[in-house]
């Protein structure tokens, strides 16, 4: 069961399309979420789109999405003259 829920250091590495190392020190610095099980790290499966950043979370959504919508508002011509070009 543990192996279907998790994954190791080197899979999320081969996903990343980084090193292992980077992928440690990440995890080190607490910039992905892991459990440390003896000497080894595992990383949920569950946590795997906030890590490659399919998910986006619901705060950081809202926020893109007023962003978009200020610079609709306030460069819509600009926009248009461009679209045309």
């Amino acid at each position: 069961m543990l192996s279907k829920d998790f994954i190791s250091i080197v899979e999320l590495a081969q996903l990343l399309g980084i090193s292992r190392v980077a992928v440690l020190k990440r995890v080190k610095r607490g910039g992905i979420p892991a459990l440390r099980i003896g000497r080894a790290y595992r990383i949920a499966r569950a946590s795997l789109p906030n890590i490659l950043g399919i998910a986006v979370p619901r705060r950081r959504r809202q926020m893109l999405e007023h962003a978009a919508e200020r610079a609709l508002r306030e460069y819509r011509e600009t926009f248009k003259l461009l679209g045309r070009e």
